[in-house]
């Protein structure tokens, strides 16, 4: 389980609620982005159909400039990339709950200094914030978006200090409460998948009396690469 957090400008959040919600429309390529849900934003009452992106980077704009806080990047862009085997025949409600959890989660997650234990970054509050959230399917991991504005419907700025490692944190929580694997894990295994890759790739060259493109790739492929 990966959660990958950090804090972007004005230009940059309209981009990402475009792509969020918008990806392979205009090229109308398969498969779209699937709407997940849209926090303290109303869909329309006669259609059904929720906000489009400009109006949702609008209203949140509008927030941000009525407030107080003048802050460079107000937008949290987030993505929740569970494992490909993990999500194996999850249904709509399945990550509805997987979002809900993990807005938990990052809700929970202080971050602590290592030499002190001091609150260093403090957690989110992403359910009282005004956010946008898509499942993405145009690639091997399907993972969620999720679009936020840092202001709360009460007016206060979430932090942005150390949240990438208070989404680390979060993730890590959210694996171990499922039985999943944490992202250094993750992380632990490709890299020693890399590091055995690079050894047999060497190790063939090495074993090899003369070179040849044919004969390099049938030995690797011997190897079950």
């Amino acid at each position: 389980m990966i959660i990958k957090i950090e804090c972007v400008s004005s230009s940059h959040g309209a981009a990402a609620i475009n792509y969020a919600m918008e990806k392979n429309r205009r090229e109308k390529r398969e498969p779209r982005p699937e709407f997940l849900g849209a926090n303290f934003f109303a869909s329309d009452p006669v259609t059904g159909m929720p906000p489009t992106p400009s109006e949702i980077h609008d209203q949140m704009r509008l927030r941000q400039d009525q407030s107080r806080h003048n802050v460079k990047d107000p937008f949290f862009r987030i993505e929740i990339c569970p494992q490909r085997e993990e999500v194996k025949d999850w249904s709509e409600a399945d990550w509805q709950k997987c979002l809900n959890d993990a807005i938990r989660h990052l809700d929970s997650s202080d971050c602590l200094s290592r030499k002190t234990g001091r609150i260093i970054g403090h957690r989110t509050d992403l359910k009282n914030s005004q956010w946008v959230a898509t499942i993405h399917k145009d690639t091997d991991n399907w993972h969620i978006h999720l679009i936020a504005n840092r202001l709360t419907m009460d007016g206060k700025m979430q932090d942005g200090h150390r949240c990438k490692e208070r989404a680390k944190a979060a993730a890590n929580a959210f694996a171990e409460e499922r039985g999943w694997v944490k992202a250094e894990d993750i992380a632990k295994v490709k890299s020693e998948r890399k590091d055995s890759i690079n050894k047999d790739a060497y190790n063939v060259l090495r074993d090899m009396k003369s070179f040849s493109f044919e004969e390099y790739f049938a030995r690797l492929r011997a190897k079950g690469l």
